[in-house]
Order: structure tokens, then C-alpha cells, then sequence
């Protein structure tokens, strides 16, 4: 009878042991489908970690890519030298509430229902971050609110002393980190519903946004470029330009995909120029661009070209015109998560970030380099020196070294611009034979 017991609870033991496997691989398998319904979800679109490749060291993370001032999103919430945002955040809240005359239960519900997705959209989130339903829909709500106050300008008189002390740089800059984003339809949809309720400003969230980034943070434009017309991105244009428009980092990529010249955008220039059929980008390891002091001795005319996409490039007839660059204290940051964004997010073949950033380490080995390109006014800088920016650009390129098949810069990377074409050929008799360009 004891042995029937002990063989009974041996039994017992081995089903709960069964339960309990049956149990963690049941959860692990929530796990797989919701990576596998994010994966589904818009092309594999989510809000991912910077790819180690191009951080290598801590200090460099910490400097480009770990918020300051705020976090935004869960891979940085609760970080110690960010709490002192928090009951801005709270502020922020009460102020958009106050000012629709939205109850906050109705806000809740809206985030509540889109937590799933949301959830789904991090990258690796269930791996280093477990979140309770009630502190991931708080922390979007109050992320969310912000960012809406914040672009409408919604702060009263009481808070400018916050401003000073954390200023709408800081503030804007942190938001555009690809690590410190929620998704903007979390963005859209409570920006819908105090609209519906009551909303004192026109302007859509997305145009806004658009604006404000144009305004600021706009790589190689400088403000006068618009001669006083700011872009407008319209929800229509955002269909147009691929679908789902997700975080405020992939905001400014397109931004930067906007020729405020032309008034169109990089997919409808490109299918103008045919770049689809070029010949593809040519290894930049196995032909490297010379050096802009290089090509100066050896010829080649560099010139400032009068349009807005920084990476618009043209080599034609001996002459190199390259967009007018305007660094700034923080275009290494901004620089490293657009190129994590495009290795994460984008089609290589639409690269547009990093092949130029492959471009610009080729042609900057150098102070001297740099000293060249401002002579030519394609480099504009108002702090720092030719050192510095030259070292900008290293830095960057040693971390964007990698083979691309991209036809932006097919043409600067052509034979015709390599170092044993240019030592081995006179420019002026072989250039125009090179390019198929009669004298």
C-alpha cells in the first residue's frame, strides 16, 4: 500500500513537473508569436536597439546614443539622472488634459487597448525588460502627452524657468535618439482624441513634428535654405513616401529625403533619374575615393552644389559637386542613429545616410581635407575647428565600413575618381573620355 502511495505521488510529482515545462515553453511560444505578429507587422518596423557594430565602446554609446535630459519609451525609463523629468512629464499631462478638457480615463483606455501592439513594436524587450501592463501604459501615456505639450508649445509662463534649465535643444535631441522613441500611432491616436474633444491649435501632429525637426535638426541645411518656407509633410504624403510613418527618428529621415528645391520626394527623384538601373555602388574597400586635397592636385573642380539633400552627389565633366554640409555640436549624434536607423529599418538599396557618411570619410583624411571643402563652401562649421570636424567624420566611417549595393553614389565611386585612374591618367585629356562626356 505505501508502495502504491510513493508510486502515486512520484506520479503527481512527475505531471507537475510536466505542467511546469508544459508551462515555460507555452510562454515562450506567446513570446515567438509576438515577435513573429511584429515581424508581420509593417515590414518589420519596430523600435530597435543601436546595432553594437557601430558603437563598439561604451563612452561613444553613451555620448550618441543614451538620452540626457529624458527618457522616451521603456529601453531607458527609470535611468536615475532622468528622473527629474518625470514630473515635467506629469505637468505636461495635466496641462493637455486641461487644455481639451479630456478626462484622463478616457486617455488611459486609448493607450490601454494599444499596449499589445505597442508592446510588440521594442525590439528585445521581453528579454530585458518586463514591464507590468499598468507602468508600460503610464509610462506611454505620459511619454506620449509630453511629446504632444512639447510640440504644441503647451507650457505656461510658470515653466519657462524648466526651459532654461532644460532646454528645447536637449529636450529635441533626446527625442530623435532610435533607442529613445514610442510609436507615433500611440502619438496619433491620443493627439485624436483631444482633437475631437477640444484642440485650440490647426496644425496636424505629424506636420508639427515635421516642422519642428526641419526647424532644428535638419542635417545639412541651414535655415535660411528655405528662404522662409518651411516643408509640410501631409498625411497623404506620408502614404506616398511608404506607408506607416513610425517614431520621430524615421520623422527626420524623411525629412532629409525632402528636396526643398524640386518640392518632391528621394523615391520620385530617384524613378526620375532612373537610379534603378545604374550600375551598382562600387566596394569602397577595394576603390577608395581619394582625398579631397587628392583630387583637387589631380584636377578635379569641387563645388558647392546649390541643393538640399546633403547627399545628392554628382560627379560630371571634372567637376565634384556636393551639397553644402552644416555641422553642428551634435551632428555626430544625430549622424550615428539615422545610420542605425537605415541598418535597421531601411532597404540598403535606399540607403542614404550611410554611403555618404562612406563618402565623406574618403574624402576627409585630413584637417587639410576639411580646410578644402570649406574653402569650396561645401563644409560650413560655426564652433570647433578642421580638426575636429575631420575627426567627425573618421569616426563615423569607421563605423559605417561595410559593403554596400547602393546606387546613390555610384558615380563618385566610379573608376573615374579611384587612385589608380588618378595617378596612372591625366584628368584633362581622360575625365571627359572616362564619363562618356564630350569636350
Amino acid at each position: 500500500m505505501a508502495g502504491v502511495s510513493c508510486t502515486s505521488k512520484n506520479e503527481l510529482q512527475a505531471d507537475e513537473g510536466l505542467d511546469a515545462m508544459m508551462a515555460a515553453i507555452e510562454e515562450k511560444l506567446e513570446l515567438a508569436k509576438a515577435g513573429l505578429e511584429r515581424r508581420n507587422w509593417d515590414q518589420n518596423r519596430y523600435i530597435c536597439r543601436v546595432p553594437p557594430d557601430l558603437i563598439r565602446d561604451d563612452s561613444y554609446y553613451d555620448a550618441n546614443c543614451r538620452p540626457q535630459v529624458i527618457s522616451v519609451g521603456p529601453y531607458h525609463y527609470g535611468e536615475p539622472r532622468l528622473e527629474a523629468m518625470q514630473f515635467y512629464k506629469y505637468r505636461m499631462l495635466h496641462l493637455v488634459l486641461e487644455i481639451s478638457k479630456t478626462y484622463m480615463s478616457t486617455m488611459v483606455n486609448v493607450v490601454k487597448n494599444l499596449e499589445r501592439e505597442a508592446h510588440a513594436c521594442y525590439e528585445d524587450l521581453p528579454r530585458t525588460k518586463r514591464f507590468p501592463s499598468a507602468v508600460f501604459v503610464e509610462m506611454l501615456l505620459l511619454d506620449g502627452c509630453f511629446i504632444i505639450g512639447h510640440a504644441y508649445k503647451c507650457a505656461k509662463d510658470k515653466d519657462l524657468a524648466f526651459y532654461k534649465a532644460y532646454n528645447n535643444y536637449a529636450i529635441w535631441k533626446d527625442m530623435l535618439l532610435l533607442e529613445n522613441q514610442i510609436p507615433l500611432f500611440v502619438l496619433t491616436q491620443l493627439h485624436g482624441v483631444i482633437q475631437a474633444n477640444y484642440w485650440p491649435y490647426e496644425e496636424q501632429l505629424v506636420d508639427l513634428l515635421f516642422r519642428r525637426l526641419a526647424a532644428g535638426w535638419v542635417i545639412g541645411r541651414h535655415p535660411t535654405s528655405y528662404e522662409g518656407e518651411m516643408p509640410q509633410l501631409s498625411s497623404s504624403l506620408i502614404q506616398n513616401i511608404g506607408g506607416n510613418v513610425q517614431s520621430c527618428i524615421e520623422i527626420l529621415w524623411h525629412n532629409l529625403m525632402y528636396d526643398s528645391t524640386t518640392k518632391e520626394y528621394t523615391e520620385k527623384m530617384e524613378q526620375t533619374r532612373r537610379i534603378d538601373v545604374l550600375e551598382p555602388l562600387v566596394d569602397l574597400k577595394q576603390h577608395a575615393i581619394p582625398s579631397a586635397t587628392a583630387l583637387t592636385e589631380a584636377g578635379v573642380v569641387l563645388k558647392h552644389k546649390t541643393t538640399t539633400p546633403f547627399w545628392d552627389v554628382v560627379f560630371n565633366a571634372g567637376v565634384l559637386e556636393i551639397p553644402q554640409i552644416f555641422i553642428y555640436e551634435a551632428s555626430e549624434l544625430v549622424f550615428l542613429n539615422l545610420m542605425a536607423f537605415e541598418l535597421c529599418h531601411v532597404d540598403e538599396k535606399k540607403y542614404k545616410v550611410t554611403p555618404y557618411i562612406l563618402f565623406m570619410d574618403s574624402l576627409v583624411n585630413s584637417a587639410t581635407d576639411v580646410a578644402q571643402l570649406r574653402a569650396h563652401g561645401i563644409i560650413v562649421y560655426k564652433a570647433g575647428s578642421d580638426e575636429e570636424v575631420a575627426a567627425l567624420f573618421n569616426r563615423l566611417g569607421k563605423r559605417a565600413d561595410i559593403c554596400l549595393n547602393n546606387p546613390l553614389l555610384n558615380q563618385p565611386t566610379s573608376n573615374v575618381l579611384s587612385k589608380p585612374v588618378l595617378e596612372e591618367k591625366s584628368m584633362t585629356d581622360n575625365l571627359y573620355a572616362d564619363i562618356g562626356t564630350p569636350r
